[in-house]
């Protein structure tokens, strides 16, 4: 009967123990449980406190960016109202002296090319001086033949002065053009570009390669 006692105690004790082990298995699975979504949760938090911080940086940003934008607004105000009239009356002003500058530099040329003309006909004058009295000078029977090698000389002096005046004009044009090239360049072609060159800044890169391109062409024609 004793033995019958144990066995029945040992054997509710067994079953208690299971029970127990059950419990202990299933409370775990529930802390592992909480531990899972207390991670997830605080993960999530984690996530949401980032990317509130780059949005508040950003938004920092987005504030610098419209506090310049005032100040440049507040700028161009003030130098539309203040600057501008003064650039554009030296702009103006620049315009009538490279008016006036270039009428100077026609007037110089013109009197250039007179006084050019007249130096040509003084020496063609004093060359036909020189072979009269060569001529008069010898009055034999027979002209020796260093007479005859200076009088075709003169013939080859005459025409290498007619292509000497060929040669002049077209080195004075090309003078000319160059000149007048210059001036154009240095002459503001915008108003708005000399005024905003901030605003303009990349512009002439763009345009001023075809206008090399086409005085490098004119620049090149053949000699006459």
């Amino acid at each position: 009967l004793l033995i019958k006692s144990r066995k029945e105690a040992i054997k509710d004790l067994e079953e208690l123990c299971e029970q127990l082990q059950e419990r202990n298995l299933q409370m775990a699975r529930n802390i592992m449980d909480t531990d899972r979504s207390s991670f997830a949760r605080t993960n999530e938090l984690l996530i949401q406190t980032e990317q509130k911080r780059v949005r508040e940086i950003q938004l920092d940003l987005l504030k610098a960016k419209v506090v310049e934008a005032q100040k440049e607004l507040r700028r161009l105000k003030t130098y539309k109202d203040m600057e501008f009239p003064v650039k554009a009356l030296q702009i103006a002003d620049m315009e009538r002296k490279l008016d006036r500058l270039k009428e100077m530099q026609q007037k110089e040329q013109e009197d250039l090319n007179l006084f050019f003309k007249k130096e040509m006909v003084n020496l063609e004058r004093r060359q036909c001086q020189r072979e009269q009295d060569v001529l008069s000078a010898k009055h034999a029977s027979h002209i020796p033949p260093i007479v005859k090698l200076m009088a075709s000389q003169n013939d080859t002096m005459r025409e290498e002065i007619h292509k000497q005046k060929k040669w002049n004009g077209y080195f004075k044009i090309l003078h000319l053009f160059s000149f007048i090239q210059e001036l154009q360049l240095s002459r503001p072609k915008n108003i708005r570009r000399e005024i905003f060159p901030d605003v303009f800044l990349k512009s002439d890169k763009k345009f001023n390669k075809p206008l090399e391109m086409s005085n490098s062409v004119s620049m090149t024609r053949p000699l006459p």
